[in-house]
């Protein structure tokens, strides 16, 4: 079967189809992998939710149905209707790393770091054990900013192979985030002298300098990038340094050579969409937050930007526009951290006793969900004390 996948799928599907005859559940299954396999998956997509649908009723617990129907979704963007698919899989299959791996890596994605979290460690309970289970481990810890655990692994890893200079970067990423300064710069030296000028080196530096407030080191490092490398990355990166730096007019032109070098770079228009926002140009921070959100349309957190700025426009229609992508977006994502985080400042904004209550269950949603979200807990705690002293 697999040869003839490979040789020729379509063919497959029609012998197969003549064999089982309409109902056939084989066909259907392998008729979907073929449509999905397509580079235009959104030409057949109703055809294989369709297909895989009706199979499923006949077959509710066949998990390569379901698993199939869960990857359509994920294709297409539909995050929830992934996930559903794959909860369904799992409460069928709880012990199937077939079906565990590629559910957390959803949930993840989906931003529903406490449900990854409990299968993770049922999974552990259960002694389960693959790679891809050991990297969503570090992946969750790390989005939760539990750093102590990833920072031990990457430790492990990079005392192994210390020559390995993407892991010892990354090593002295979790020291710069635990504002252990002194070890990540003598780390940062020693890799230095493997490649001095490393784009990621430099970024990594400039972190540090930054967490330190070196920032004549900063702009020197930023300087020694473009100077050693003139690509689009280089003056975006110095772009950044020189608006942390308060150097407006050559961050300007740097993001303005970074993206005549490479137009199609997304990070640069949300980097210059956060500096025009900051500097108070609303109009070019969503000029570039939207060219960022077409090259990048299913990127949640620049669709989150996007509708944050609207939010924070002095135009009133901009603020209503706001207001119907933000549904629009929790619709798709109603457990995405940032979404809610918006939808509970505007709530707040309100200021009517109602709407404060329903700000304060938002965003305890998203503490218990999302300890490390800031925000949340700084407008949480904000709107509890401004309770206590109003009653």
């Amino acid at each position: 079967l697999a040869q003839r996948r490979s040789s020729d799928p379509q063919a497959l599907v029609t012998e197969l189809h003549a064999i089982e005859g309409a109902e056939g559940k084989q066909w259907r299954y392998e008729q979907a992998r073929v449509w999905l396999a397509d580079n235009d998956t959104g030409q057949h997509y109703s055809e294989v939710v369709g297909l895989l649908q009706r199979s499923l009723k006949l077959y509710p617990k066949d998990k390569a149905l379901r698993l199939l129907l869960a990857s359509a979704y994920e294709q297409a963007g539909d995050l929830q209707l992934a996930i559903s698919s794959y909860r369904t899989a799992y409460s069928q299959s709880p012990d199937d790393l077939a079906v565990i791996v590629p559910m957390v890596n959803m949930l993840q994605k989906a931003g529903e770091s406490a449900e990854a979290d409990r299968v993770l460690r049922r999974a552990s309970e259960q002694k389960l054990t693959h790679p891809a289970l050991a990297r969503l481990k570090l992946a969750g810890d790390l989005r939760q900013q539990r750093y102590g655990p990833v920072t031990d692994a990457v430790e492990y890893a990079f005392g192994r192979n210390p020559e390995n200079i993407k892991t010892g970067l990354f090593l002295a990423r979790l020291k710069v985030e635990q504002r252990e300064f002194d070890e990540a710069d003598l780390l940062l030296k020693q890799l230095e002298k493997l490649d001095p000028n490393s784009l990621d080196l430099g970024a990594v530096y400039m972190d540090l300098f930054k967490g330190q407030g070196r920032f004549t080191d900063m702009l020197a490092r930023s300087d020694r990038l473009v100077a050693s490398c003139e690509t689009a990355r280089s003056y975006w990166m110095r772009a950044e340094a020189r608006a942390f730096c308060g150097e407006i007019e050559g961050a300007i032109q740097d993001y303005e050579q970074a993206i005549h070098l490479d137009p199609n770079l997304v990070d640069v228009y949300v980097s210059r969409s956060k500096f025009y926002q900051k500097g108070g140009r609303y109009e070019n921070a969503l000029v570039d937050i939207n060219r960022a959100q077409a090259l990048s349309p299913e990127d949640m957190y620049i669709r989150s930007l996007a509708i944050e700025f609207l939010l924070n426009s002095p135009e009133q229609s901009s603020r209503q526009a706001a207001g119907q992508r933000l549904e629009m977006a929790l619709k798709e994502a109603p457990d995405d951290p940032r979404l809610l985080f918006l939808k509970a400042q505007g709530l707040a904004q309100e200021g009517t006793r109602p709407s404060v209550e329903t700000a304060e269950q938002i965003l305890s949603k998203i503490v218990t969900a999302h300890p490390a979200e800031e925000r949340a807990w700084h407008l949480r705690t904000r709107l509890m004390l401004n309770r206590g002293q109003s009653g």
